[in-house]
C-alpha cells in the first residue's frame, strides 16, 4: 500500500488514517516496513527531513492501534526510481509481512477509536454494581485512586487475569455524570526501568476511556517506569502490585 501527499505535506488526512487501519487489519500479521520518499523539487536536506516526517507519522498511527508488532522504517528522501513522476514520489509504502501458519506470538489491537465523537459521551454497561458507591466515595475524598484489581500481567499490557476491572466502568460513568472532572492517568512497572511499558499500560487505559466516549481533552497520560513502587518489592505478590495504573483527578 502506498499512502501519498501533496507536496510539503507530511500529516495524515482523516481517510488516509482509516486506509492504513483497514489494510493492517489482517491475521498472523508479523513485521511492517515503512519507506518514505519525497519529490526532487527542494533541497536534498529538506527533502530527506520531510521523508523521515511522513515515516513517524504512518508508524505514529499503527503504534496507536498494534502492540508487540515490528515496524521497520526508513527514508529515502528523493532518491528514487527515474521515469516516476513528482506526484507519485511524495509518499509512505507500507509493505507486511505475515506468519504462513498459526503461532502463539499475539498482537494486541487495541480498540478503535476514530467512532467516539468528541463532543458526546454514551452509557456503558457495567458489569457489576456491587462496589460502584465505594468507589464514588473514594474519588470523593482523594485526587489520587489506586484500584486495587488495575493490574497487568508480567510484561505486557493485558490486565492481570484478562479481566476489564469493573472500577474502569465506575469511572466512566463518573466522568459521564460530572462532565467537569478532568483525570490524569499514571503508567507504573516492576522490577525494572521500562517507561515505554509503563507508557503502554496508561495508554491502554486511556483508550479504554476513549472508546467509551470521554473525550480526549479531559485526559492525559504518562509512564513513570518504576522510579515510583507503591510497595517495596520483597515477593512477587509484591511485583503484582506495582505493575499497575493509578487515577489522578487534576480538575473536579
Amino acid at each position: 500500500m502506498s499512502v501519498f501527499y501533496e507536496s510539503n505535506e507530511y500529516e495524515l488526512t482523516k481517510e488516509q488514517k482509516a486506509e492504513i487501519i483497514n489494510f493492517l487489519d489482517k491475521p498472523n500479521l508479523e513485521n511492517i516496513e515503512l519507506y518514505g520518499f519525497a519529490d526532487t523539487l527542494g533541497n536534498i536536506q529538506a527533502n530527506q527531513r520531510i521523508s523521515e516526517l511522513r515515516v513517524a507519522g504512518v508508524k505514529e498511527l499503527i503504534l496507536e492501534w498494534y502492540q508487540n508488532v515490528l515496524i521497520i522504517t526508513k527514508a529515502s528522501g528523493e532518491k528514487q526510481h527515474q521515469g516516476v513522476q513528482f506526484d507519485n514520489q511524495r509518499r509512505v509504502d507500507i509493505v507486511l509481512t505475515y506468519q504462513l501458519e498459526k503461532h502463539e506470538k499475539k498482537i494486541k489491537k487495541i480498540e478503535p477509536i476514530e467512532d467516539v465523537k468528541d463532543s458526546t459521551t454514551k452509557k456503558v454497561q457495567v458489569p457489576d454494581l456491587s462496589q460502584r458507591d465505594v468507589f464514588y466515595e473514594t474519588f470523593g475524598s482523594s485526587d489520587r485512586i489506586v484500584i486495587e484489581n488495575l493490574l497487568f500481567e508480567p510484561g505486557t499490557t493485558d490486565f492481570l487475569h484478562g479481566n476489564t476491572p469493573n472500577e474502569l466502568y465506575y469511572l466512566v460513568d463518573l466522568m459521564d455524570s460530572i462532565q467537569t472532572m478532568k483525570i490524569h492517568i499514571e503508567g507504573h512497572v516492576c522490577c525494572i526501568d521500562d517507561k515505554k511499558l509503563s507508557k503502554e499500560r496508561a495508554k491502554t487505559v486511556y483508550f479504554f476511556l476513549r472508546a467509551n466516549g470521554i473525550d480526549k481533552s479531559r485526559m492525559t497520560f504518562k509512564g513513570y517506569s518504576n522510579s515510583s513502587p507503591r510497595v517495596k518489592e520483597l515477593t512477587k505478590e509484591d511485583e503484582k502490585l506495582n505493575r499497575r495504573v493509578e487515577i489522578v483527578i487534576t480538575e473536579r
